[in-house]
């Protein structure tokens, strides 16, 4: 175990996200993760990198993809005379 970073030890977590694929079971949280994680003010991690990264993806689709809802009150189209 590695404890050079502030007295932070390497830790194995557990990945909320695993369902028995094989991957994300458990997880390295390493001293210096952990100094990161603590100068940025965060938490201990939840999901495993592979998990967060399709978390975020899954994210940003959604905040990607515009909602489908019906206009209510459209502009009526400009009309121009150019005469």
């Amino acid at each position: 175990m590695n404890t050079d970073h502030n007295g932070y030890q390497d830790r194995i977590l557990r990945c909320r996200d695993f369902e028995g694929e094989g991957h994300g079971a458990e997880f390295l949280f390493t001293a210096g993760q952990q100094a990161h994680w603590a100068r940025l003010g965060f938490s201990d991690p939840i999901r495993c990198a592979r998990h967060r990264a399709i978390r975020k993806a899954q994210k940003v689709h959604r905040e990607s993809v515009p909602e489908t809802r019906p206009v209510r009150h459209a502009r009526r189209p400009l009309i121009v005379n150019y005469d």
